[in-house]
């Protein structure tokens, strides 16, 4: 009698594995080789060497950009449109094929980077470099096929520490292209683009030397600065050699270390934020109250664009702390102050500034009356904690105003609220 032998279980259980490993591989596969990767200003800044003078991010992301209509027209939104057209028709061979952005481009590109390198020459000389992020390799190989089969005598290919450059010549135009680590980089200058390759291949990049703590969130445009007080100097020398910049000012300015500015899409509209990192404390760096909302919800939704802040009496008084260590701001606050009292008869510091200590908020905004044409109008609202002495101000300005026979005030009433309009 044979004994039957127990089945092995682990057969079964080895497949199974085997087949969760192979779908795992083959996601890592998909995204790592496919897919691609969405480019980021941290990301083109890793690949970037760190002398470079200003990296730009656009982001390519259709949902982000696709909130913009919620504050535009079909008229803006095909400006823009066309705008692309012409940048894709002016920077690529169209000799043998026609480029659409839409189906060429778009469903592979995922972001755009746009650095400025310095010269290897002495100014403010630069060499523009392009880099672009691809989210889908598949389509972006197809779309480098399609380049490549329709201008295949264009086309010269070298390598640089074992990474292809192709350089295409168009129109007695030299331009290098390429492709590594899911970024495709783009520029007029052979040296610039294996600069690119250098850092990736492991030499100092300007991720590495960044003042700025980079995030992506959900900005649309983002710029960096990392080294603003050189390039602002660079630039005032090359272009006014002999000015005669006063020392104190010099100084202020070059403790600005980098800026970053960041524009994003907004429930309420666009919004731009600016982080700017300082060596040491400036001039006017008393702290500053955040922006309320509290006027913006008294301005009409159709308003074209809008500029709040505060502070301005706070600012105006940080200036005249100043004024006795720059003595050109001196004798321009003096002249201020006398064309003031000659044409306005009123002064400066106590009639003007000395009641505009809240919030304000400036809007352009348009007429829409029935039967007259639609028109621009300005709107100004302010919060101050001296009402008697603005409204002490106005009528004076009204008062003013009767001297000039083009200029007319009238008041109206809105919302029991008492307005004054041209």
């Amino acid at each position: 009698m044979t004994t039957a032998k127990p089945k092995k279980k682990g057969g079964c259980f080895s497949l199974f594995l085997l087949t969760i490993l192979a779908m795992g591989g083959g996601y890592y596969f998909g995204k790592k080789f496919l897919l691609g990767e969405e480019l980021t200003l941290q990301r083109s800044n890793q690949i970037i060497p760190e002398s470079t003078i200003v990296n730009t991010f656009i982001s390519t992301n259709e949902e982000k950009w696709g909130k913009i209509s919620e504050f535009g027209t079909p008229e803006a939104q095909q400006i823009i449109k066309q705008n692309w057209q012409k940048i894709v028709d002016d920077n690529l061979p169209q000799e043998d094929q026609k480029i659409d952005y839409q189906e060429d481009i778009l469903p592979w590109l995922g972001g755009v980077s746009l650095a400025f390198l310095p010269s290897p020459t002495a100014g403010i000389d630069y060499s523009l470099v392009a880099i672009l992020g691809v989210k889908n390799r598949l389509k972006a190989y197809q779309f480098v096929q399609k380049i490549k089969d329709n201008n295949k005598e264009k086309f010269l290919e070298t390598k640089h520490q074992n990474i292809r450059i192709y350089q295409i010549n168009d129109n007695n135009k030299q331009i290098f292209v390429s492709f590594f680590n899911n970024n495709v980089v783009i520029t007029d200058k052979e040296n610039s683009v294996k600069e690119v390759i250098d850092t990736y291949k492991g030499g100092v990049s300007l991720a590495d030397v960044s003042s700025q703590n980079i995030s992506s969130d959900n900005s649309i445009i983002q710029i960096y600065l990392p080294d603003y007080n050189n390039w602002l100097w660079n630039i005032i020398k090359d272009v006014f050699p002999d000015a005669d910049i006063n020392k104190y000012t010099e100084n202020q300015l070059q403790k600005i270390d980098s800026i970053l500015t960041n524009l994003s899409i907004e429930n309420h509209g666009l919004k731009m934020r600016s982080i700017i990192r300082t060596t040491e404390p400036m001039l006017f760096s008393e702290t500053i109250k955040p922006v309320s909302n509290n006027l913006l919800s008294q301005i009409p939704k159709d308003s074209l664009c809008v500029m709040t802040g505060n502070g301005i009496s706070q600012l105006w008084q940080g200036i005249n702390q100043e004024k006795q260590n720059i003595p050109d701001l001196e004798i321009l606050i003096n002249q201020a102050k006398a064309m003031t009292l000659q044409w306005l008869n009123l002064e400066l510091d106590k009639d003007i500034f000395s009641w505009l200590d809240g919030e304000f908020a400036l809007a352009l905004t348009s007429t829409n009356e029935v039967n007259s044409p639609a028109t621009l109008q300005g709107l100004f609202l302010l919060e101050s904690s001296n009402r008697s002495q603005g409204e002490s101000t106005f009528k004076s300005l009204e008062n003013r105003a009767n001297f000039f026979p083009f200029i007319e005030v009238n008041q109206k009433r809105i919302s029991k609220i008492c307005t004054r309009y041209k």
